[in-house]
């Protein structure tokens, strides 16, 4: 049987719906389960001082025990690499002992700045590891942060949250990555085709995986881009029809998508190919894919109009096992 040979990138097969809170990867590999969320801007406390993105991973390891990984990504106008092994003091609503955990990121190669609504500013990360106990507290409530930055005496941040803040949108975390971890997606170890950093930009490709349409196989393959310059992220979806004959595939003619329920997402062709299909989706639209699940395809050639589709869930989890695999290793 002949192939039609896809590069896709989408955001996931898990039931993205059911939560509030997006999901930015649901994998499990190597006897461990890892769910995070996507990043979300964390109001800041008194004074608008330290604004700061966060994201929780929910991290269960081969011998049952779980712990959470809380992602913060301090906007500043300075960069700074904040050094593995300081700390942070996490002081909980409930009035008890203070929670301390140490810093993990390990900053690789140059930071990049970026472009936001307050002009040229950097991302300075941090990740600290939480057990399950203390985890449960900070969902709670949150009333202040003590953040160690370098070795130095000035060093230091202290951010209040006079209205509980961090601990609201912690909360929102922490019960998604919970209520995801069930239906964590299986990937192979050594599924990456190509990883590619250069200084502007970073490109993950994986290792296709397959799914079976009703006229062709697909041979389903991820790619995930990311601009460093702006902190933006992309998708590109490619379709190599695995044919002897050539079909011309003209410029800005439609790409119909039909997903679950009868909906269509329909994009264009990003460029004059040969037998190639390429578009340009935004996440939300891969979201979308994702989560309504996609059962069939339509594309014009010179020949005219080609559709295929798609059984079961096939294609879906194709495309999800490759976002796994590329959200698995990128950075952002």
């Amino acid at each position: 049987m002949k192939k039609l040979f896809v590069a896709i990138l989408a955001f996931c097969f898990l039931p993205l719906l059911a939560f509030s809170q997006e999901l930015r990867y649901n994998y499990k590999t190597g006897g461990i389960t890892r769910v995070s969320t996507e990043y979300e801007f964390v109001q800041t406390g008194e004074g608008d001082q330290h604004p700061l993105w966060m994201r929780l991973e929910y991290v269960k390891f081969k011998d049952g025990s779980v712990s959470y990984v809380l992602y913060l990504n301090f906007e500043e106008k300075k960069a700074v690499n904040i050094p593995k092994g300081v700390r942070i003091a996490v002081t909980p609503s409930d009035g008890g002992k203070i929670i301390n955990a140490d810093q993990m990121y390990v900053q690789k190669g140059n930071k990049h700045a970026f472009t936001s609504g307050k002009g040229r500013v950097y991302w300075n990360r941090a990740q600290y590891m939480f057990d399950a106990p203390d985890m449960q507290r900070m969902v709670k409530g949150v009333k202040a942060l003590d953040v160690i930055t370098g070795w130095n005496a000035e060093d230091y941040l202290q951010i209040q949250y006079s209205s509980n803040q961090l601990g609201k949108v912690l909360a929102s975390h922490y019960n998604a990555v919970n209520a995801a971890a069930s239906s964590a997606v299986a990937i192979a170890a050594s599924g990456i085709l190509d990883y590619d950093s250069k200084p502007t930009a970073l490109t993950i490709k994986a290792k296709p995986n397959v799914a079976t349409g009703g006229t062709f196989k697909y041979n389903v393959a991820v790619t995930y881009l990311y601009y460093k310059g702006t902190n933006t992220e992309d998708v590109e979806l490619e379709f190599q029809i695995g044919t002897e004959k050539e079909y011309r595939i003209h410029l800005s003619t439609p790409v119909v998508f039909e997903l679950g329920g009868g909906e269509k997402l329909v994009l264009e062709q990003a460029r004059e190919d040969i037998s190639r299909v390429v578009v340009y989706p935004t996440l939300a639209q891969v979201r979308k894919m994702m989560a309504k699940g996609v059962r069939g395809v339509t594309y014009t050639t010179s020949e005219g109009a080609f559709t295929d589709t798609f059984s079961g869930a096939s294609y879906t989890e194709a495309l999800s096992k490759g976002y796994q695999t590329v959200m698995s290793v990128a950075e952002r």
